[in-house]
C-alpha cells in the first residue's frame, strides 16, 4: 500500500501549482500560494496592458483622450451640454446635432462620429473585456482571504501587536481590493444608468489625466484609465498582501524570542516579590498576634487600673486627714502649755500626735505599692501602644509586598498567556498541517498541533508552595469546598453566567470559537435543566479546564461584569466560614482543656 502512495505524494510535491489547481487539491505550502499568486498576477498585467492598447488603439493615452475631448468640447459646445457622463447623453446629442448641426456642419458630424465610436467602444469594453481579470482578482483574493490568515482572536495586549497588527491590515487589504473591484463594475452600472457616473468612482490618476487634458466636466473620458487604474492597484494590494503575510511569521518569531526573555526575568521578579509577599505575611501575622496577646492581657488589667486609681485617691484623702489632724493636735498642744495644771493634757495630746505620726509611714508603703502597681500599668499601655504600632507599619508592609505581588504575579501569567498565543499562531501559520484542514473545512485549532510543536513551549519553572507560604493564599480550585462556592455562585449567577463564561481567564487560552462552542453545547445538553444547573456546569468546566482556577480569578470576571454584589457576597461566606471553624476549634480546645482538668483532678484525689 505504501508503495502505491509513494510515488503519488512525491509527484504531489513536486509538480508546481497554480491556481487552478488550488480547486481541486491542498497547497503544498504557502510558499506554493505565494509563488502561483504572483505568477497569476504578471499574466493579468500583461492582458491590461493589452487591454489599454487596444481600446487606445496603441496610441499614448493622454494624446489619446486629449484629442477625443477637443471632440467631446465642440459638441458641447454646439449642444449645451455641461456634463457628459451617461450613455443616455450621448444619444441626446446626437439629435441635438441632428436637428441643428450648426455653422460648422463637417466637423460637428466628424466629433459626433467620434463620440458614438467612443461610446460603443466604451459599452463594448467595460465591463465585459474586463470580466475575466476581474473573475481572476476574485478568485486570487477567496484564496487570499482563506489561507492568509492571522489566526489572531484574542483581546488587544501589547504584547501580541504584531498579530493584532497584522489582522487589521488584512482587513484593510481585503476591503481596498473589493472596492477597486466594486468601482469598475459600479462605473459601468452608472455609466448606464439616468444618474450616469459619480465623481466618488474616481480617483487620483483619473484627476491627474482630467488636469492634464483639461476634460472639465467630461467625466465619460475617464472610464477607461480609472477601470485600469482600479484593477492595476487591487494587484498591488495583493502583492502587498502577499509580502505582508510572508514576513508575518518571521515577525511572530522574532516576538516569541524577545517574550521569551522577558519571562524568564518576569519568573525571577514573580519569585522575588513573593518571598517578599511571605516574608511580611509572617511578620504582620506575628505582630497581628502580639498586638492583640497585649490588648487582651491589657483587658485583664482594666478592672485592677481601676481599683488603684480608686485606692490612691483613698490614700491621698487619709493622708491629707492625717496631716491635718497632726497639725490640730500641735496647735492644742501650743494651746494648753499656756494653762494651769495642763501637764496631763499635754502628754495625752502628745500621745495620740506620736500615734497619727507613726501611722505616715504605713501610709507611704501604701503608697510605693501603689505606684508601683500603677507604673506596671502604664508601662503595659506603652506596651500596646509599641505593639500597636508595630502592627500598623507591618499591615502597611504587608498590603504594599501583596499589591507588587499580585501585580507582578498578574504580568506573568499576562505574558504566559501571550507567549501561548504567539507559539499557537506560529504553529498555524507554519504547519502545513493547516492548509490541510483549511482545504477540508476541518477546525485548524487542534490539540494534536500543540503536542507536534512542544519544543518551543514556554520553559516555567515549577514552584513547591512551602506550608509557611500557604498562609493568606486564596483557597484553590480543588476539592469539594471550592465546589460550594461554584453552587454559591451559579445559584445568584442564573442566566448572566453566559457573560461571565465569556470574559473568565483560561489557562492554556481557549480561543473566542471554542467558548462559544462550549456555550452551546452546555445550552444543547442541559437546556432541560434548569439555568442555575446550566451555569453550575459552566463554572465546573471552566475549573477543569484553567489550571490556575481560583475565587480570586472568579471574583475578578464576576466584577468585570458589574456583579459586584456576587463578589462580596463570596468575601462574606469566606469570612462567616472562617469564624466558624474558629468556633469548632475554641469548641475543640475547650473541651480537651476540661478532660486535662478533669484528669489531674483525679489524680490528686489518688495522691
Amino acid at each position: 500500500m505504501s508503495s502505491l502512495l509513494a510515488p503519488t505524494a512525491l509527484a504531489f510535491y513536486r509538480h508546481r501549482q497554480n491556481l487552478t489547481d488550488f480547486d481541486k487539491e491542498r497547497p503544498k505550502n504557502l510558499n506554493s500560494i505565494y509563488k502561483a499568486v504572483l505568477d497569476k498576477i504578471d499574466v493579468l498585467k500583461d492582458n491590461l496592458d493589452d487591454i489599454e492598447l487596444e481600446f487606445f488603439d496603441g496610441r499614448r493615452v493622454d494624446i489619446y483622450l486629449r484629442t477625443l475631448v477637443q471632440h467631446l468640447k465642440r459638441l458641447q459646445k454646439q449642444t449645451n451640454v455641461n456634463n457628459l457622463n451617461a450613455a443616455w447623453q450621448v444619444d441626446d446629442i446626437a439629435t441635438k446635432i441632428a436637428a441643428n448641426p450648426g455653422e460648422d456642419f463637417q466637423n460637428n458630424i466628424l466629433s459626433m462620429k467620434v463620440l458614438r465610436e467612443y461610446h460603443n467602444k466604451l459599452l463594448q469594453f467595460v465591463p465585459d473585456k474586463f470580466e475575466s481579470v476581474l473573475e481572476d482578482i476574485g478568485h486570487i483574493l477567496s484564496f487570499l482571504s482563506r489561507y492568509c490568515l492571522s489566526f489572531y482572536t484574542e483581546n488587544y495586549d501589547s504584547y501580541l501587536e504584531t498579530a493584532q497588527h497584522y489582522n487589521k491590515k488584512q482587513t484593510e487589504f481585503n476591503n481596498a481590493i473589493k472596492d477597486h473591484i466594486e468601482n469598475v463594475t459600479s462605473m459601468s452600472k452608472s455609466y448606464r444608468s439616468h444618474l450616469g457616473l459619480q465623481a466618488d468612482q474616481f480617483g487620483l490618476t483619473s484627476n491627474d489625466y482630467a488636469r492634464r487634458i483639461d476634460c472639465g466636466e467630461l467625466s465619460i473620458v475617464l472610464v477607461i484609465p480609472q477601470a485600469l487604474a482600479n484593477l492595476r492597484n487591487a494587484l498591488k494590494g495583493i502583492k502587498l498582501w502577499i509580502e505582508a503575510d510572508r514576513e508575518y511569521a518571521t515577525y511572530i518569531k522574532q516576538d516569541i524570542t524577545d517574550l521569551e526573555g522577558k519571562l524568564q526575568d518576569q519568573l525571577k521578579i514573580v519569585e522575588q516579590s513573593r518571598r517578599r509577599y511571605f516574608h511580611s505575611d509572617v511578620l504582620f501575622k506575628r505582630a497581628t498576634k502580639d498586638f492583640e496577646q497585649q490588648k487582651q492581657e491589657m483587658s485583664k488589667t482594666k478592672e485592677k487600673e481601676i481599683k488603684l486609681t480608686k485606692e490612691y485617691e483613698e490614700l491621698l484623702s487619709e493622708h491629707r486627714f492625717l496631716r491635718m489632724d497632726i497639725d490640730l493636735l500641735r496647735e492644742r498642744i501650743d494651746d494648753v502649755k499656756n494653762e494651769e495644771a495642763a501637764i496631763e493634757k499635754v502628754e495625752k495630746l502628745t500621745s495620740e500626735k506620736l500615734q497619727l505620726i507613726n501611722q505616715i509611714p504605713l501610709l507611704d508603703k501604701k503608697f510605693e505599692r501603689n505606684k508601683k502597681k500603677m507604673y506596671y500599668i502604664t508601662e503595659r499601655k506603652k506596651l500596646v501602644e509599641l505593639k500597636n504600632d508595630e502592627y500598623k507599619r507591618a499591615k502597611k508592609s504587608f498590603d504594599l509586598a501583596k499589591s507588587e505581588y499580585e501585580r507582578d504575579d498578574f504580568e506573568l501569567n499576562r505574558i504566559q498567556n501571550c507567549l501561548a498565543s504567539l507559539k499557537n499562531i506560529y504553529i498555524f501559520k507554519t504547519n502545513a498541517a493547516s492548509l490541510k484542514k483549511i482545504f477540508h473545512n476541518m477546525p485548524v485549532t487542534n490539540r494534536k498541533i500543540y503536542k507536534a510543536q512542544s519544543h518551543i513551549q514556554p520553559k516555567i519553572i515549577p514552584h513547591i508552595t512551602t506550608k509557611e507560604e500557604s498562609i493568606g493564599k486564596q483557597p484553590k480550585a480543588k476539592g469539594y469546598q471550592f465546589d460550594k462556592y461554584l453552587k454559591f455562585v451559579a445559584k445568584l449567577l442564573q442566566q448572566d453566567w453566559i457573560r461571565l463564561y465569556r470574559v473568565l481567564p483560561f489557562f492554556p487560552p481557549r480561543g473566542e470559537t471554542t467558548i462559544e462552542s462550549d456555550i452551546d453545547k452546555i445550552n444543547q445538553e442541559y437546556y432541560r435543566n434548569l439555568v442555575e444547573y446550566q451555569a453550575l456546569e459552566s463554572l465546573r468546566l471552566w475549573r477543569r479546564v484553567h489550571s490556575r482556577a481560583s475565587l480570586h480569578a472568579l471574583k475578578s470576571s464576576l466584577i468585570e461584569i458589574n456583579k459586584e454584589n456576587i463578589a462580596q457576597q463570596i468575601d462574606e461566606k469566606i469570612e462567616d466560614m472562617k469564624k466558624r471553624k474558629m468556633l469548632r476549634e475554641d469548641a475543640k480546645s475547650n473541651w480537651a482543656n476540661i478532660k486535662l482538668k478533669t484528669l489531674f483532678v483525679g489524680k490528686l484525689k489518688t495522691i
